[in-house]
């Protein structure tokens, strides 16, 4: 969650992020909310599109790709955590971005995972 917020200057009152589980019947959600430049939705957007088309196959040859390939994001991050979420779970990425302003916007982030996937 944490690798994919922008920063936003103290004066924006704007908070760094939101974080919620719930449960409904026979599954548990995850929601997580990050600010993000608007500069940077259409990339992520992209790589969400290309997780939720993917194969669980085609999903952890890309997690052992860029494992192997030891690359680290000027965030910090390997850029495994969408890909990692998505071998966790069966459903769709849910996504959506809401506008903050000209230059950001809140990039939210639901994941469903069914209670018989927990181990």
């Amino acid at each position: 969650m944490s690798r994919h917020s922008d920063e936003i200057s103290e004066s924006a009152n704007v908070g760094k992020g939101l974080f919620m589980i719930g449960k409904k019947k026979e599954q548990y959600f995850i929601i997580s909310s990050n600010k993000v430049k608007n500069k940077n939705a259409d990339r992520l957007q992209d790589a969400i599109e290309l997780i939720n088309k993917s194969s669980l196959e085609e999903l952890n040859q890309m997690y052992s790709s860029q494992l192997s390939s030891g690359k680290i994001s000027p965030k910090g991050g390997a850029g495994l955590g969408l890909l990692d979420i998505a071998r966790k779970t069966s459903k769709a990425l849910q996504y959506n971005f809401i506008p903050i302003n000209t230059y950001y916007s809140y990039f939210v982030l639901k994941v469903v995972i069914d209670k018989r996937k927990i181990v």
